[in-house]
């Protein structure tokens, strides 16, 4: 029994410190104060009204104490009614603004929890390589004089290794940033979708030859998006490197650039390690790591480029699309609106 009320004195104490919590219950107290008063008024004023009603339907020939006494205890019995009404409807009242109150607070309660998890997995991206490198430092401060150089080279590699990881951590939260403000402007232009997809093509092949990957663009159709050169380019990047990334060597990643009438469709296709169907619902996710399959060809990913891809989309007014099976490889469809040349005029 003293647990239990340990625990239920602890559950209180939370809520009462839950901004949230106080909130929901103000704007429960403002509904019903609000609407008891239109209540109120309106008794007050149905109250006068019945009064004169009763009045002028009782017959003038009674006597006129027993037509006040008739008119009184008709009034006490309707009036005994309302209150017992009144009553009823006050706890509908309260229960439905504690409701409408829950119901108006939960975006932002649902927007200030994705906030504190993104800080949490930030901070633990960045405390991670931090880690890495006081440990290494650490390590070489105790060997003194005598770490050999071979040791001290590689300590320094590690470390090196781990301020790039940070540094491209830092790189995609400020692009993430940037292109999750409403109210940044991004200058867009005229483009020729199909020559910026096969510029970084030709840009990532190093890349692909590294893995000893085939990476072909397939098709590329002409056609112009109206959008920001340096945001379709990382967006083309980012979805080519994780086919690269995600595909093992001697693998297959092909591109296609396709007109499908009012929009240009972006597809890359690889047959690599693939996505576990429970995870395809949060890929898009800051920081979501999705399986151990991907997780070990993750070394050096800051895990937040899909979520770019995602914003850099929405950004541009398009859909983005992932088919995957685990083991069978993945396909990302990126649409685009098309833009028609007639509609952009010539500088």
């Amino acid at each position: 029994m003293t647990n239990f009320w340990k625990q239920f004195v602890g559950w209180g104490t939370e809520l009462k410190d839950d901004p949230f919590v106080n909130a929901r219950f103000k704007l429960t107290l403002f509904y019903t104060i609000a609407i008891g008063l239109v209540f109120l008024i309106t008794n007050e004023v149905l109250m006068y009204t019945r009064v004169g009603v009763i009045e002028n339907s009782i017959t003038t020939n009674l006597d006129p104490v027993l037509k006040t006494q008739i008119i009184h205890q008709i009034n006490e019995g309707l009036q005994r009614m309302t209150i017992i009404l009144y009553g009823m409807l006050t706890l509908a009242l309260v229960g439905l603004s504690f409701i409408i109150g829950g119901r108006t607070l939960s975006p932002i309660r649902q927007i200030v929890r994705a906030q504190k998890r993104f800080i949490a997995d930030a901070s633990h991206e960045l405390r991670t390589p931090l880690a890495i490198m006081k440990t290494n430092s650490e390590v070489a401060l105790l060997d003194g004089e005598h770490i050999t150089s071979s040791e001290a080279h590689a300590t320094l590699q590690s470390n090196l290794e781990e301020m790039n990881r940070m540094s491209k951590i830092i790189e995609n939260l400020l692009s993430l940033s940037y292109y999750d403000n409403r109210f940044t402007e991004i200058p867009f232009s005229a483009i020729k979708f199909s020559d910026l997809v096969t510029n970084i093509t030709n840009k990532s092949q190093s890349l692909a030859v590294k893995k000893a990957i085939e990476l072909q663009l397939t098709a590329s159709q002409e056609g112009l998006v109206l959008g920001n050169p340096t945001a379709l380019e990382q967006l083309t990047i980012n979805l080519v490197k994780n086919a690269v990334t995600y595909t093992q060597p001697h693998g297959r990643v092909t591109i296609e650039v396709c007109d499908k009438g009012n929009h240009l469709e972006l597809r890359v296709k690889d047959n690599g390690v693939g996505i576990a169907e429970k995870d395809l619902p949060n890929i898009f996710s800051p920081f979501y790591k999705a399986g151990e399959s991907r997780t070990q060809e993750e070394k050096g990913s800051s895990g937040l480029g899909l979520t770019i891809v995602r914003k850099i989309v929405d950004r541009h007014k398009g859909t983005i699309e992932v088919h995957s099976k685990l083991g069978k490889g993945t396909t990302v469809l990126v649409s685009l609106p098309k833009l028609n040349p007639k509609d952009y005029p010539r500088s």
